[in-house]
């Protein structure tokens, strides 16, 4: 996990054990061979590290030989909803609970949510909520205060705008209204632009502009199989 923040110095053993197929314990006199399987996650861009020289560029070609790229929960939709189904199975087992499990306005908050710890914030949020809830299911007063509450960017721009000039204030929520459309918008069209053009009813060359304009990739919405 997080191998971009590896140091240098062990980013080289990692490499000489992957070559090599060996490594040495601390203290030990004879090598032992090894032949395994690597799985690393980052949540940094490793080119970008690569480039900066805090990232071996040798290392990077070794490990990046059918990378994966997970889109942040915030754009993810409905596999909210699945990975929280899947933590509250497991923590029910866990715990001897028997929490049938969540309510349609518990459900809504946690789509709106937009999750900025990602997948270890939504465990640890079910883990919590299997461990207080006092019925037999999840409804919207069960969630946490943080995600219960939560308001969406276009909401927090409108209760502020009247502090800034009329213009200020308009840019400022077409700015965020823009983005969330977009995002929407592929998540819907999976990160098909061309579908999402079409949809849209607008010219593809205009969509990738609002796009870039909002630092937003496509790809972070493509549909993404199953991980284990």
């Amino acid at each position: 996990d997080e191998i971009g923040e590896m140091e240098l110095r062990l980013q080289a053993k990692l490499l000489r054990v992957l070559e090599d197929k060996t490594f040495r314990r601390v203290g030990g006199t004879r090598d032992i061979n090894v032949d395994v399987r690597v799985v690393a996650a980052t949540n940094v861009s490793l080119e970008k590290s690569v480039s900066e020289g805090r990232f071996r560029e040798d290392l990077f070609y070794r490990l990046s030989v059918i990378p994966l790229r997970v889109p942040p929960l915030r754009v993810r939709g409905q596999d909210v909803i699945l990975l929280a189904e899947s933590f509250l199975t497991q923590y029910n087992h866990e715990f001897s609970r028997n929490i049938a499990g969540f309510t349609d306005d518990a459900k809504q908050s946690l789509m709106d949510y937009d999750w900025p710890g990602n997948v270890r914030e939504l465990r640890n949020a079910i883990e919590r909520m299997v461990l207080l809830q006092d019925g037999d299911i999840i409804n919207a007063n069960s969630l946490p205060v943080a995600i219960g509450k939560r308001k969406s960017p276009i909401l927090k721009s409108t209760q502020a705008s009247p502090l800034l000039p009329f213009k200020s204030a308009k840019d400022r929520i077409v700015k965020n209204f823009e983005k969330e459309y977009l995002e929407n918008l592929l998540r819907t069209c999976e990160g098909n632009v061309t579908r999402a053009a079409e949809t849209a009813e607008m010219e593809r060359s205009s969509l990738q502009r609002l796009l870039r304009k909002h630092s937003l990739n496509s790809r972070d919405f493509k549909k993404v199989s199953n991980l284990a």
